[in-house]
């Protein structure tokens, strides 16, 4: 039994590191692999930019978490007059070794999840690693604490101070540490680890394609959360991610009927739509896909063979992260006209749009002050000041009793003036956030083959689902004749003449009946003629 266990370990292992040396290796130059598979590997440099990046976080890290070694501890307040304390809906608050325990966890998953995609590079258990990250993060710990709504409490404490509030060394860990696994391998996190982001996908039934224009501007919902959380979190206003979480009523198999019924209308909307949620409303996902941009590996290799161009990873894809190839040939010359002047354009609205935030977001500042306590208290007291006495309320009779209605009216107006600047800010912040996104899209892209944005790809494996090539190895075909068979539908698809096999297959899973394809531009389209 323990020969056949080593002959098994040893099977898993070559297969493994068979893959990884074609398509995940760090130091291996894969455009030289997919232009020639012959092609000697020469190991490279390591980039210095995401060291630098691990250094930074590491050092906010342990500023952020001294003051919590250092704060002191209060005995609780001892009520007396027959207090009696209110039952609250939130869960239990967890051991003093549960948060820790959950941290553990979290490297584990991620850890796997980068076997599972970079080295074994199954869709099947990618899936399944996320459904037990589902179980345990989601149903098991309620949601709670997770990367998402971190955010915030990194906020606070930058906001408050270290003597307002320290936050928890496993609250610190759970954001840093994805952050620093998005440097190396991608957004393992969002593909195999977030239980928000594995719910979508488990409902997640056919793609449909979002125009890019609609998707971009849609985009920008992302940052506007980023900012509206940060702001109001360092303002000690309220969690607004945690408040408005859309799949915690049903972690928690619980919660306002409002809040169960967005989560309801976003899961019935990802059955079609890829991850509307992780795209579009997911503040963590805006710097997890910045730091996928600072990395610089793909976050993941479509093809371990030379790519066929069957382009079925493009449409198979949820959130639209698959990058066509540039059209060969020479450009036009009024087609590069145009980009330039739509450059320009993009260039010199960047000051404006910094411009136009800034401004509004001050005149918005007092009304959104009014999500803070105290300003709301300061408007009760102030409206209360030529009520009638019997419709006075019972604050504003507690701030008389205590002689503290002229502080909180002051603390009103400090708040207040804290939210013009931050506001101005935030939005300012926005308008450069929507600069920069036009002229990342106003630029010209050169590649060869069809890459995954490291910022938007999600890693989920789908792609790897899709790709023939793929699915000759998972047949069981030797990886090196894999790859000559990845040449020869190369080469055969620039004559046009195409080998419908694996296409015809293909379509029988897409279809659920035996269909055949014309060419690979009809491969999972209703127009397949039938046997």
């Amino acid at each position: 039994m323990n020969r056949a266990i080593a002959s098994n370990f040893q099977g898993f292992s070559r297969k493994g590191c068979r893959l990884w040396a074609v398509g995940c290796g760090r130091n291996i130059p894969q455009r030289s692999i997919f232009r020639n598979p012959t092609t000697r590997l020469q190991p490279t440099a390591y980039s210095l930019q995401p060291i630098f990046c691990v250094a930074v976080i590491l050092a906010l890290s342990l500023v952020l978490s001294a003051p919590a070694f250092a704060a002191p501890t209060e005995p609780p307040t001892a009520f007396e007059g027959g207090y009696v304390k209110p039952e609250t809906i939130e869960p239990a608050g967890p051991g003093p070794l549960w948060p820790y325990v959950d941290v553990a966890v979290m490297v584990a998953f991620l850890a796997v999840g980068t076997m599972f995609l970079h080295w074994m590079r199954s869709r099947r258990a990618v899936w399944l690693l996320s459904i037990a990250a589902l179980a345990y993060f989601g149903f098991f710990r309620h949601g709670c604490v997770c990367a998402v709504g971190a955010v915030q409490n990194i906020a606070l404490t930058l906001g408050q101070g270290g003597e307002a509030y320290a936050v928890p060394i496993p609250v610190l860990a759970t954001f840093a540490i994805p952050l620093v696994w998005a440097l190396f391998a991608g957004r393992v996190f969002c593909g195999a680890v977030c239980p928000l982001g594995a719910i979508q996908d488990i409902v997640h039934l056919k793609s449909f394609r979002v125009p890019a224009w609609l998707d971009a501007g849609l985009g920008l919902f992302a940052p506007a959360v980023l900012l509206a959380a940060v702001l109001l979190a360092a303002l000690d206003a309220m969690f607004i991610v945690c408040k408005f979480d859309p799949f915690v009523g049903f972690f928690r198999l619980s919660g306002p009927a409002a809040v169960l019924l967005a989560g309801g209308a976003v899961l019935a909307l990802g059955v079609v739509v890829g991850r509307p949620y992780c795209r579009w409303a997911c503040p963590y996902g805006v710097l997890l896909g910045a730091a996928g941009r600072l990395s610089r590996r793909p976050p993941l290799s479509i093809s371990p063979t030379p790519c066929v161009t069957c382009r079925l990873c493009e449409r198979v894809c949820p959130v639209n992260a698959i990058v066509a190839p540039t059209p060969a040939g020479p450009v036009d010359e009024s087609a590069r006209r145009r980009a330039r002047r739509a450059m320009a354009v993009a260039v010199l609205s960047l000051p404006v749009l910094a411009v136009v935030g800034a401004v509004s977001g001050a005149l918005a500042g007092p009304a959104v002050s009014r999500v803070h306590p105290a300003v709301r208290s300061a408007e009760r007291i102030a409206a209360d000041q030529h009520a009638a006495p019997d419709a006075i309320s019972d604050e504003t009779r507690a701030a008389r009793r205590a002689k503290t209605e002229d502080q909180l009216l002051q603390r009103a107006d400090d708040v207040r003036r804290q939210f013009v600047w931050g506001t101005a800010i935030a939005a300012s912040l926005l308008g450069l956030a929507a600069g920069g996104k036009l002229i990342w899209l106003s630029r010209r892209r050169r590649n060869e083959l069809y890459e995954a944005d490291p910022a938007r790809c999600v890693s989920c494996a789908r792609c790897y689902t899709a790709c023939p090539v793929q699915r000759r190895y998972e047949d069981g075909m030797a990886l090196s004749e894999a790859m000559k068979a990845g040449k020869n539908e190369q080469d055969k698809s620039k004559t046009g003449k195409i080998d419908l096999d694996d296409r015809n297959r293909q379509c029988s899973k897409r279809h659920g009946e035996r269909r055949v394809c014309d060419s690979v531009q009809d491969q999972g389209k209703r127009p397949c003629r039938r046997y």
